[in-house]
């Protein structure tokens, strides 16, 4: 997952679409991820953990989801978000209450 964030950060540096300083830009999504690990009591970027929120989720767990299906019920907001399969591994799922993670299925 580090590998697919540095991706995408160097995806956005290259083509201009970072702002104005791309290397600054850079230094600072780095910056932002490391914080979510401290923040998050993870070892490395590309782990979810129960608690965290949907934004640490993208940022420093497992990236974007590939899509998301959401049901609000009194009041209350479920997002179910679905990551595909890789290399035979089934598709996995989180699951937010109220943009935080409360459930992890592999």
């Amino acid at each position: 997952m580090t590998k697919l964030l540095t991706a995408l950060a160097l995806t956005l540096v290259l083509t201009g679409c970072a702002g104005p300083n791309p290397i600054e830009f850079y230094a600072q999504f780095k910056q932002k991820q490391a914080d979510c690990v401290v923040r998050n009591k993870i070892e490395k970027p590309g782990t979810a953990v129960i608690g965290m929120t949907a934004d640490d989720a993208v940022l420093c767990g497992w990236g974007p989801p590939l899509r998301s299906n959401v049901t609000i019920v009194a009041g209350a907001r479920y997002a179910q978000w679905v990551y595909p399969s890789v290399r035979g591994v089934p598709s996995s799922y989180l699951y937010f209450t109220n943009s935080v993670l409360t459930a992890i299925q592999n």
